[in-house]
């Protein structure tokens, strides 16, 4: 990473000031762990100061009730891992541990992750199944924005000129089944991997609520609330029938790109679904994988 003699570094050490400071120079780059700002070239920053969050403690704090909990953006991706699990969502620590290397993990960052345009991370893909929010935050003012709307197509967010992601929000207590896989794929497809995100709320022997979805490299997230909203209220565990039925619907309506479409892929996705299925409701059901 190499700016210009002329270009300006920010290192505020207080959010106040460092929203002041994007209120005057909106275009500048904000930096938080910056293991993707290294990988860019110059042009990239090309006209822009730097406006560097290292050193916000107010936003590596992370606060937890029992129904929910607030994650600072500067909580690195290790930090997330070692929360005790009463306050990480399984699926959510399994998301964080796979990304590569604790290397990259003790620097990188949840708002980094979040930011990481137009190849958003895997966290972004279980936050949006999850309900999560997002806080926005600029010199005047206060937004919050629900996780699956951030992005607005590739590449594209919601966050305007002066404004910096400050904390997540995650909802407690309605995904007491959660499974987190990510595959590789063979050389075959032009997507380098995946990861699937299995969430279910049971309560009383019924399945009240269910998100599938698949997450493929760079910026793709399908689910079909169609079809998980013809099996809401069923009664736990599902039968063979009910599973068949769901994965041959789902296969029917996911509306994968022809570009990544094969037969060893729907099958995959389609197995995928099938052993979550069949997890619901019996023993070691719940687990992160």
């Amino acid at each position: 990473m190499q700016l210009a003699t002329n270009h300006k570094v920010f290192v505020p050490k207080n959010l106040n000031d460092a929203l002041n400071i994007l209120k005057r120079r909106p275009q500048s780059i904000i930096s938080a762990g910056g293991t993707l700002l290294s990988l860019r070239d110059s042009d990239y920053f090309s006209g822009k100061d730097l406006l560097s969050l290292y050193y916000l403690d107010d936003l590596r704090r992370v606060f937890w009730s029992d129904r929910s909990v607030d994650i600072g953006s500067m909580v690195t991706i290790e930090k997330l891992m070692d929360l005790d699990s009463k306050i990480i969502p399984s699926g959510f620590r399994s998301a964080a541990a796979a990304i590569t290397g604790p290397q990259i993990r003790s620097i990188a960052t949840l708002g980094g992750n979040i930011l990481a345009s137009p190849e958003y991370l895997s966290l972004m893909g279980w936050l949006s199944l999850a309900e999560a929010r997002i806080e926005l935050r600029r010199y005047n003012g206060t937004r919050w924005i629900s996780a699956s709307r951030f992005f607005s197509e590739l590449g594209v967010t919601e966050l305007r000129p002066g404004e910096i992601i400050t904390r997540v929000r995650i909802p407690l207590g309605k995904w007491n089944v959660q499974t987190t896989r990510k595959l590789d794929l063979d050389t075959s497809t032009t997507a380098g991997e995946f990861m699937f995100y299995g969430l279910a709320g049971i309560h009383g022997g019924n399945l009240e609520d269910m998100k599938l979805g698949y997450y493929f490299v760079p910026n793709i997230l399908y689910q079909s609330r169609t079809v998980e909203a013809q099996f809401i209220g069923k009664k736990i565990p599902l039968s063979d029938k009910d599973i068949d039925t769901f994965c041959s619907n789902l296969m029917e309506n996911l509306e994968i790109p022809p570009q990544i479409q094969s037969d060893f892929m729907t099958d995959r996705l389609e197995n995928l679904a099938a052993s979550f299925l069949h997890s619901l409701g019996r023993p070691r059901s719940g687990q992160a994988i």
